[in-house]
């Protein structure tokens, strides 16, 4: 690492990321460090206005690269996308994709599938767009999503990834009548299949069809591989064979230290009731409650930003929200005054947060991550619920700190008797019958931030009637 990079680093030690982009910004005039190093180092303060003026900058500026970050910023870039596109002559699925993204963004989704779907017909194989296109038919609650997946299938019986991504998509749809249909065919059409066999196995336990499922893992007894092992663990908490669950996940996780596996081999420990939980959990000393500073007149001109973003009839697949929707992208690459100021306050809030933990500790799946100086937002977004609406209990396996940040409310929420749309940390999804009590209970309060660790078990219970606004994000250490 060279003197301006540690500077930059010693800056952000310091939470100081003014300080950090003048540093960007007078080691790109004077040349010591790699251009590319600096867009890296703008991006990961959330700078993508700085990294923008430093592409700019370049001899011969990269247009779509550009355009890619000005797209997270919020801007309406989906035409230019495709010019450039086209001025290229990139046919590469990723171009397509990055195209696809800035469409969703704008809520131009019928666009974005047309293009997907035009696409999959002259590429039936193509996975990822059979993803994207199920994706965005889910959250437009238009026609069947799967439905280019099905078809794929059926003029490709003979592609073992194809049939088990189909596999994956509706386990992740929630769509149990398919899923046995789909299930059935595929273990026909692939007997000896590994791969079926790894998908089969977790969506069976998932189907209640518990001695199929014994019979799908016991196949696979010396598979190793982080989601195949956190599949296991999650089938032996659904029937209750905790003492197995702690011993595999032993195992599992001296092999990899995989962060859901983490999650289960904790809940675990809760619902044995064995003493190593404390050591786990620390009680509540590792969630916290904290006020975000912002002003009425900045809450509400948020609460109309985030709002003005929820395009989508319905959540992403695969993720918490159950009646309610989730904006696109990155909320804070974004540079809407608004929420460039609320991130600014958060920041301040996480800071009092990280600087209350405890001590690193090596062993500690959280605390041995636990570093000096400040963390780094790597994903951040808004959910939209509705009256009825809720999360069931997740993780974030790609966060470090996570959080929720409540921005507006309905009038009583949080006020009447009861636990009507708090959030419960601690409680997982699936308890193998012994009736895990939760950890820690947030009443929702406007601008209240709760802060927690990723592998902690979190959801919301539902509420009557209203809109509940929120931000999320997830960071790691800084470092």
């Amino acid at each position: 690492m060279n003197q301006v990079e540690a500077a930059i680093g010693a800056a952000l030690e310091r939470w100081d990321e003014d300080e950090a982009a003048r540093l960007i910004e007078a080691a790109a005039a004077e040349g010591s460090l790699a251009p590319a190093r600096l867009v890296e180092l703008a991006r990961r303060i959330d700078r993508n206005d700085l990294a923008v003026a430093l592409l700019e900058a370049a001899e011969t500026p990269d247009r779509l690269a550009i355009l890619s970050l000005r797209k997270e910023m919020g801007e309406p870039v989906a035409d230019a996308i495709a010019d450039a596109i086209a001025a290229r002559g990139d046919t590469r699925a990723p171009a397509l994709l990055e195209l696809v993204s800035a469409l969703e963004m704008e809520g131009r989704a019928s666009e974005a599938a047309r293009a997907l779907e035009a696409r999959l017909a002259r590429e039936p194989g193509w996975i990822a767009g059979h993803q994207a296109l199920a994706q965005l038919r889910w959250m437009m609650r238009e026609g069947d999503a799967t439905a280019s997946f099905a078809a794929a299938v059926e003029a490709r019986p003979d592609d073992e990834p194809l049939r088990a991504a189909y596999l994956g998509t509706l386990k992740t749809m929630e769509d149990g009548a398919a899923l046995d249909v789909a299930w059935g065919e595929a273990i026909a059409a692939f007997p000896n299949s590994p791969l079926i066999a790894m998908v089969g196995a977790d969506l069976l336990s998932e189907r209640g069809r518990v001695a199929e499922a014994d019979e799908q893992f016991r196949r696979l007894v010396n598979m190793q591989d982080r989601a195949f092992d956190a599949a296991r663990l999650r089938h032996l908490m659904r029937t209750g064979r905790i003492d197995e669950l702690l011993r595999v996940g032993a195992a599992a996780l001296q092999r990899h230290g995989d962060l859901e596996c983490w999650a289960w081999f904790g809940a675990a420990l809760r619902a044995s009731g064995h003493p190593q939980a404390d050591w786990f959990y620390r009680g509540e000393s590792l969630v916290s409650e904290q006020q975000v500073e912002l002003d009425a007149p900045a809450r509400r001109a948020l609460a109309t930003r985030l709002r003005a973003l929820h395009h989508a009839a319905g959540p992403p697949l695969g993720q918490s929200p159950r009646g309610g929707s989730q904006t696109f992208g990155n909320l804070f690459k974004r540079r809407d005054p608004e929420i460039v100021a609320a991130r600014a306050a958060i920041l301040r809030a996480v800071r009092t947060h990280v600087e209350a933990l405890p001590a690193p500790e090596p062993q500690h799946p959280f605390l041995s991550r636990r570093a000096a100086g400040a963390v780094r937002m790597v994903g951040s977004w808004s959910i939209l619920l509705r009256g009825g609406g809720h999360h069931v209990p997740h993780i974030h396996s790609h966060g470090w700190l996570s959080s929720a940040l409540y921005v507006d409310l309905p009038e009583r929420l949080g006020t009447a008797g009861g636990h009507e749309g708090w959030l419960q940390i601690g409680q997982p999804p699936i308890d193998g019958g012994r009736a895990v009590e939760p950890l820690a209970r947030v009443r929702p309060a406007p601008l209240k931030l709760a802060l927690f660790p990723s592998i902690f078990w979190h959801g919301t219970l539902p509420f009557e009637t209203g809109e509940r606004l929120t931000m999320a994000f997830d960071m790691v250490p800084a470092g």
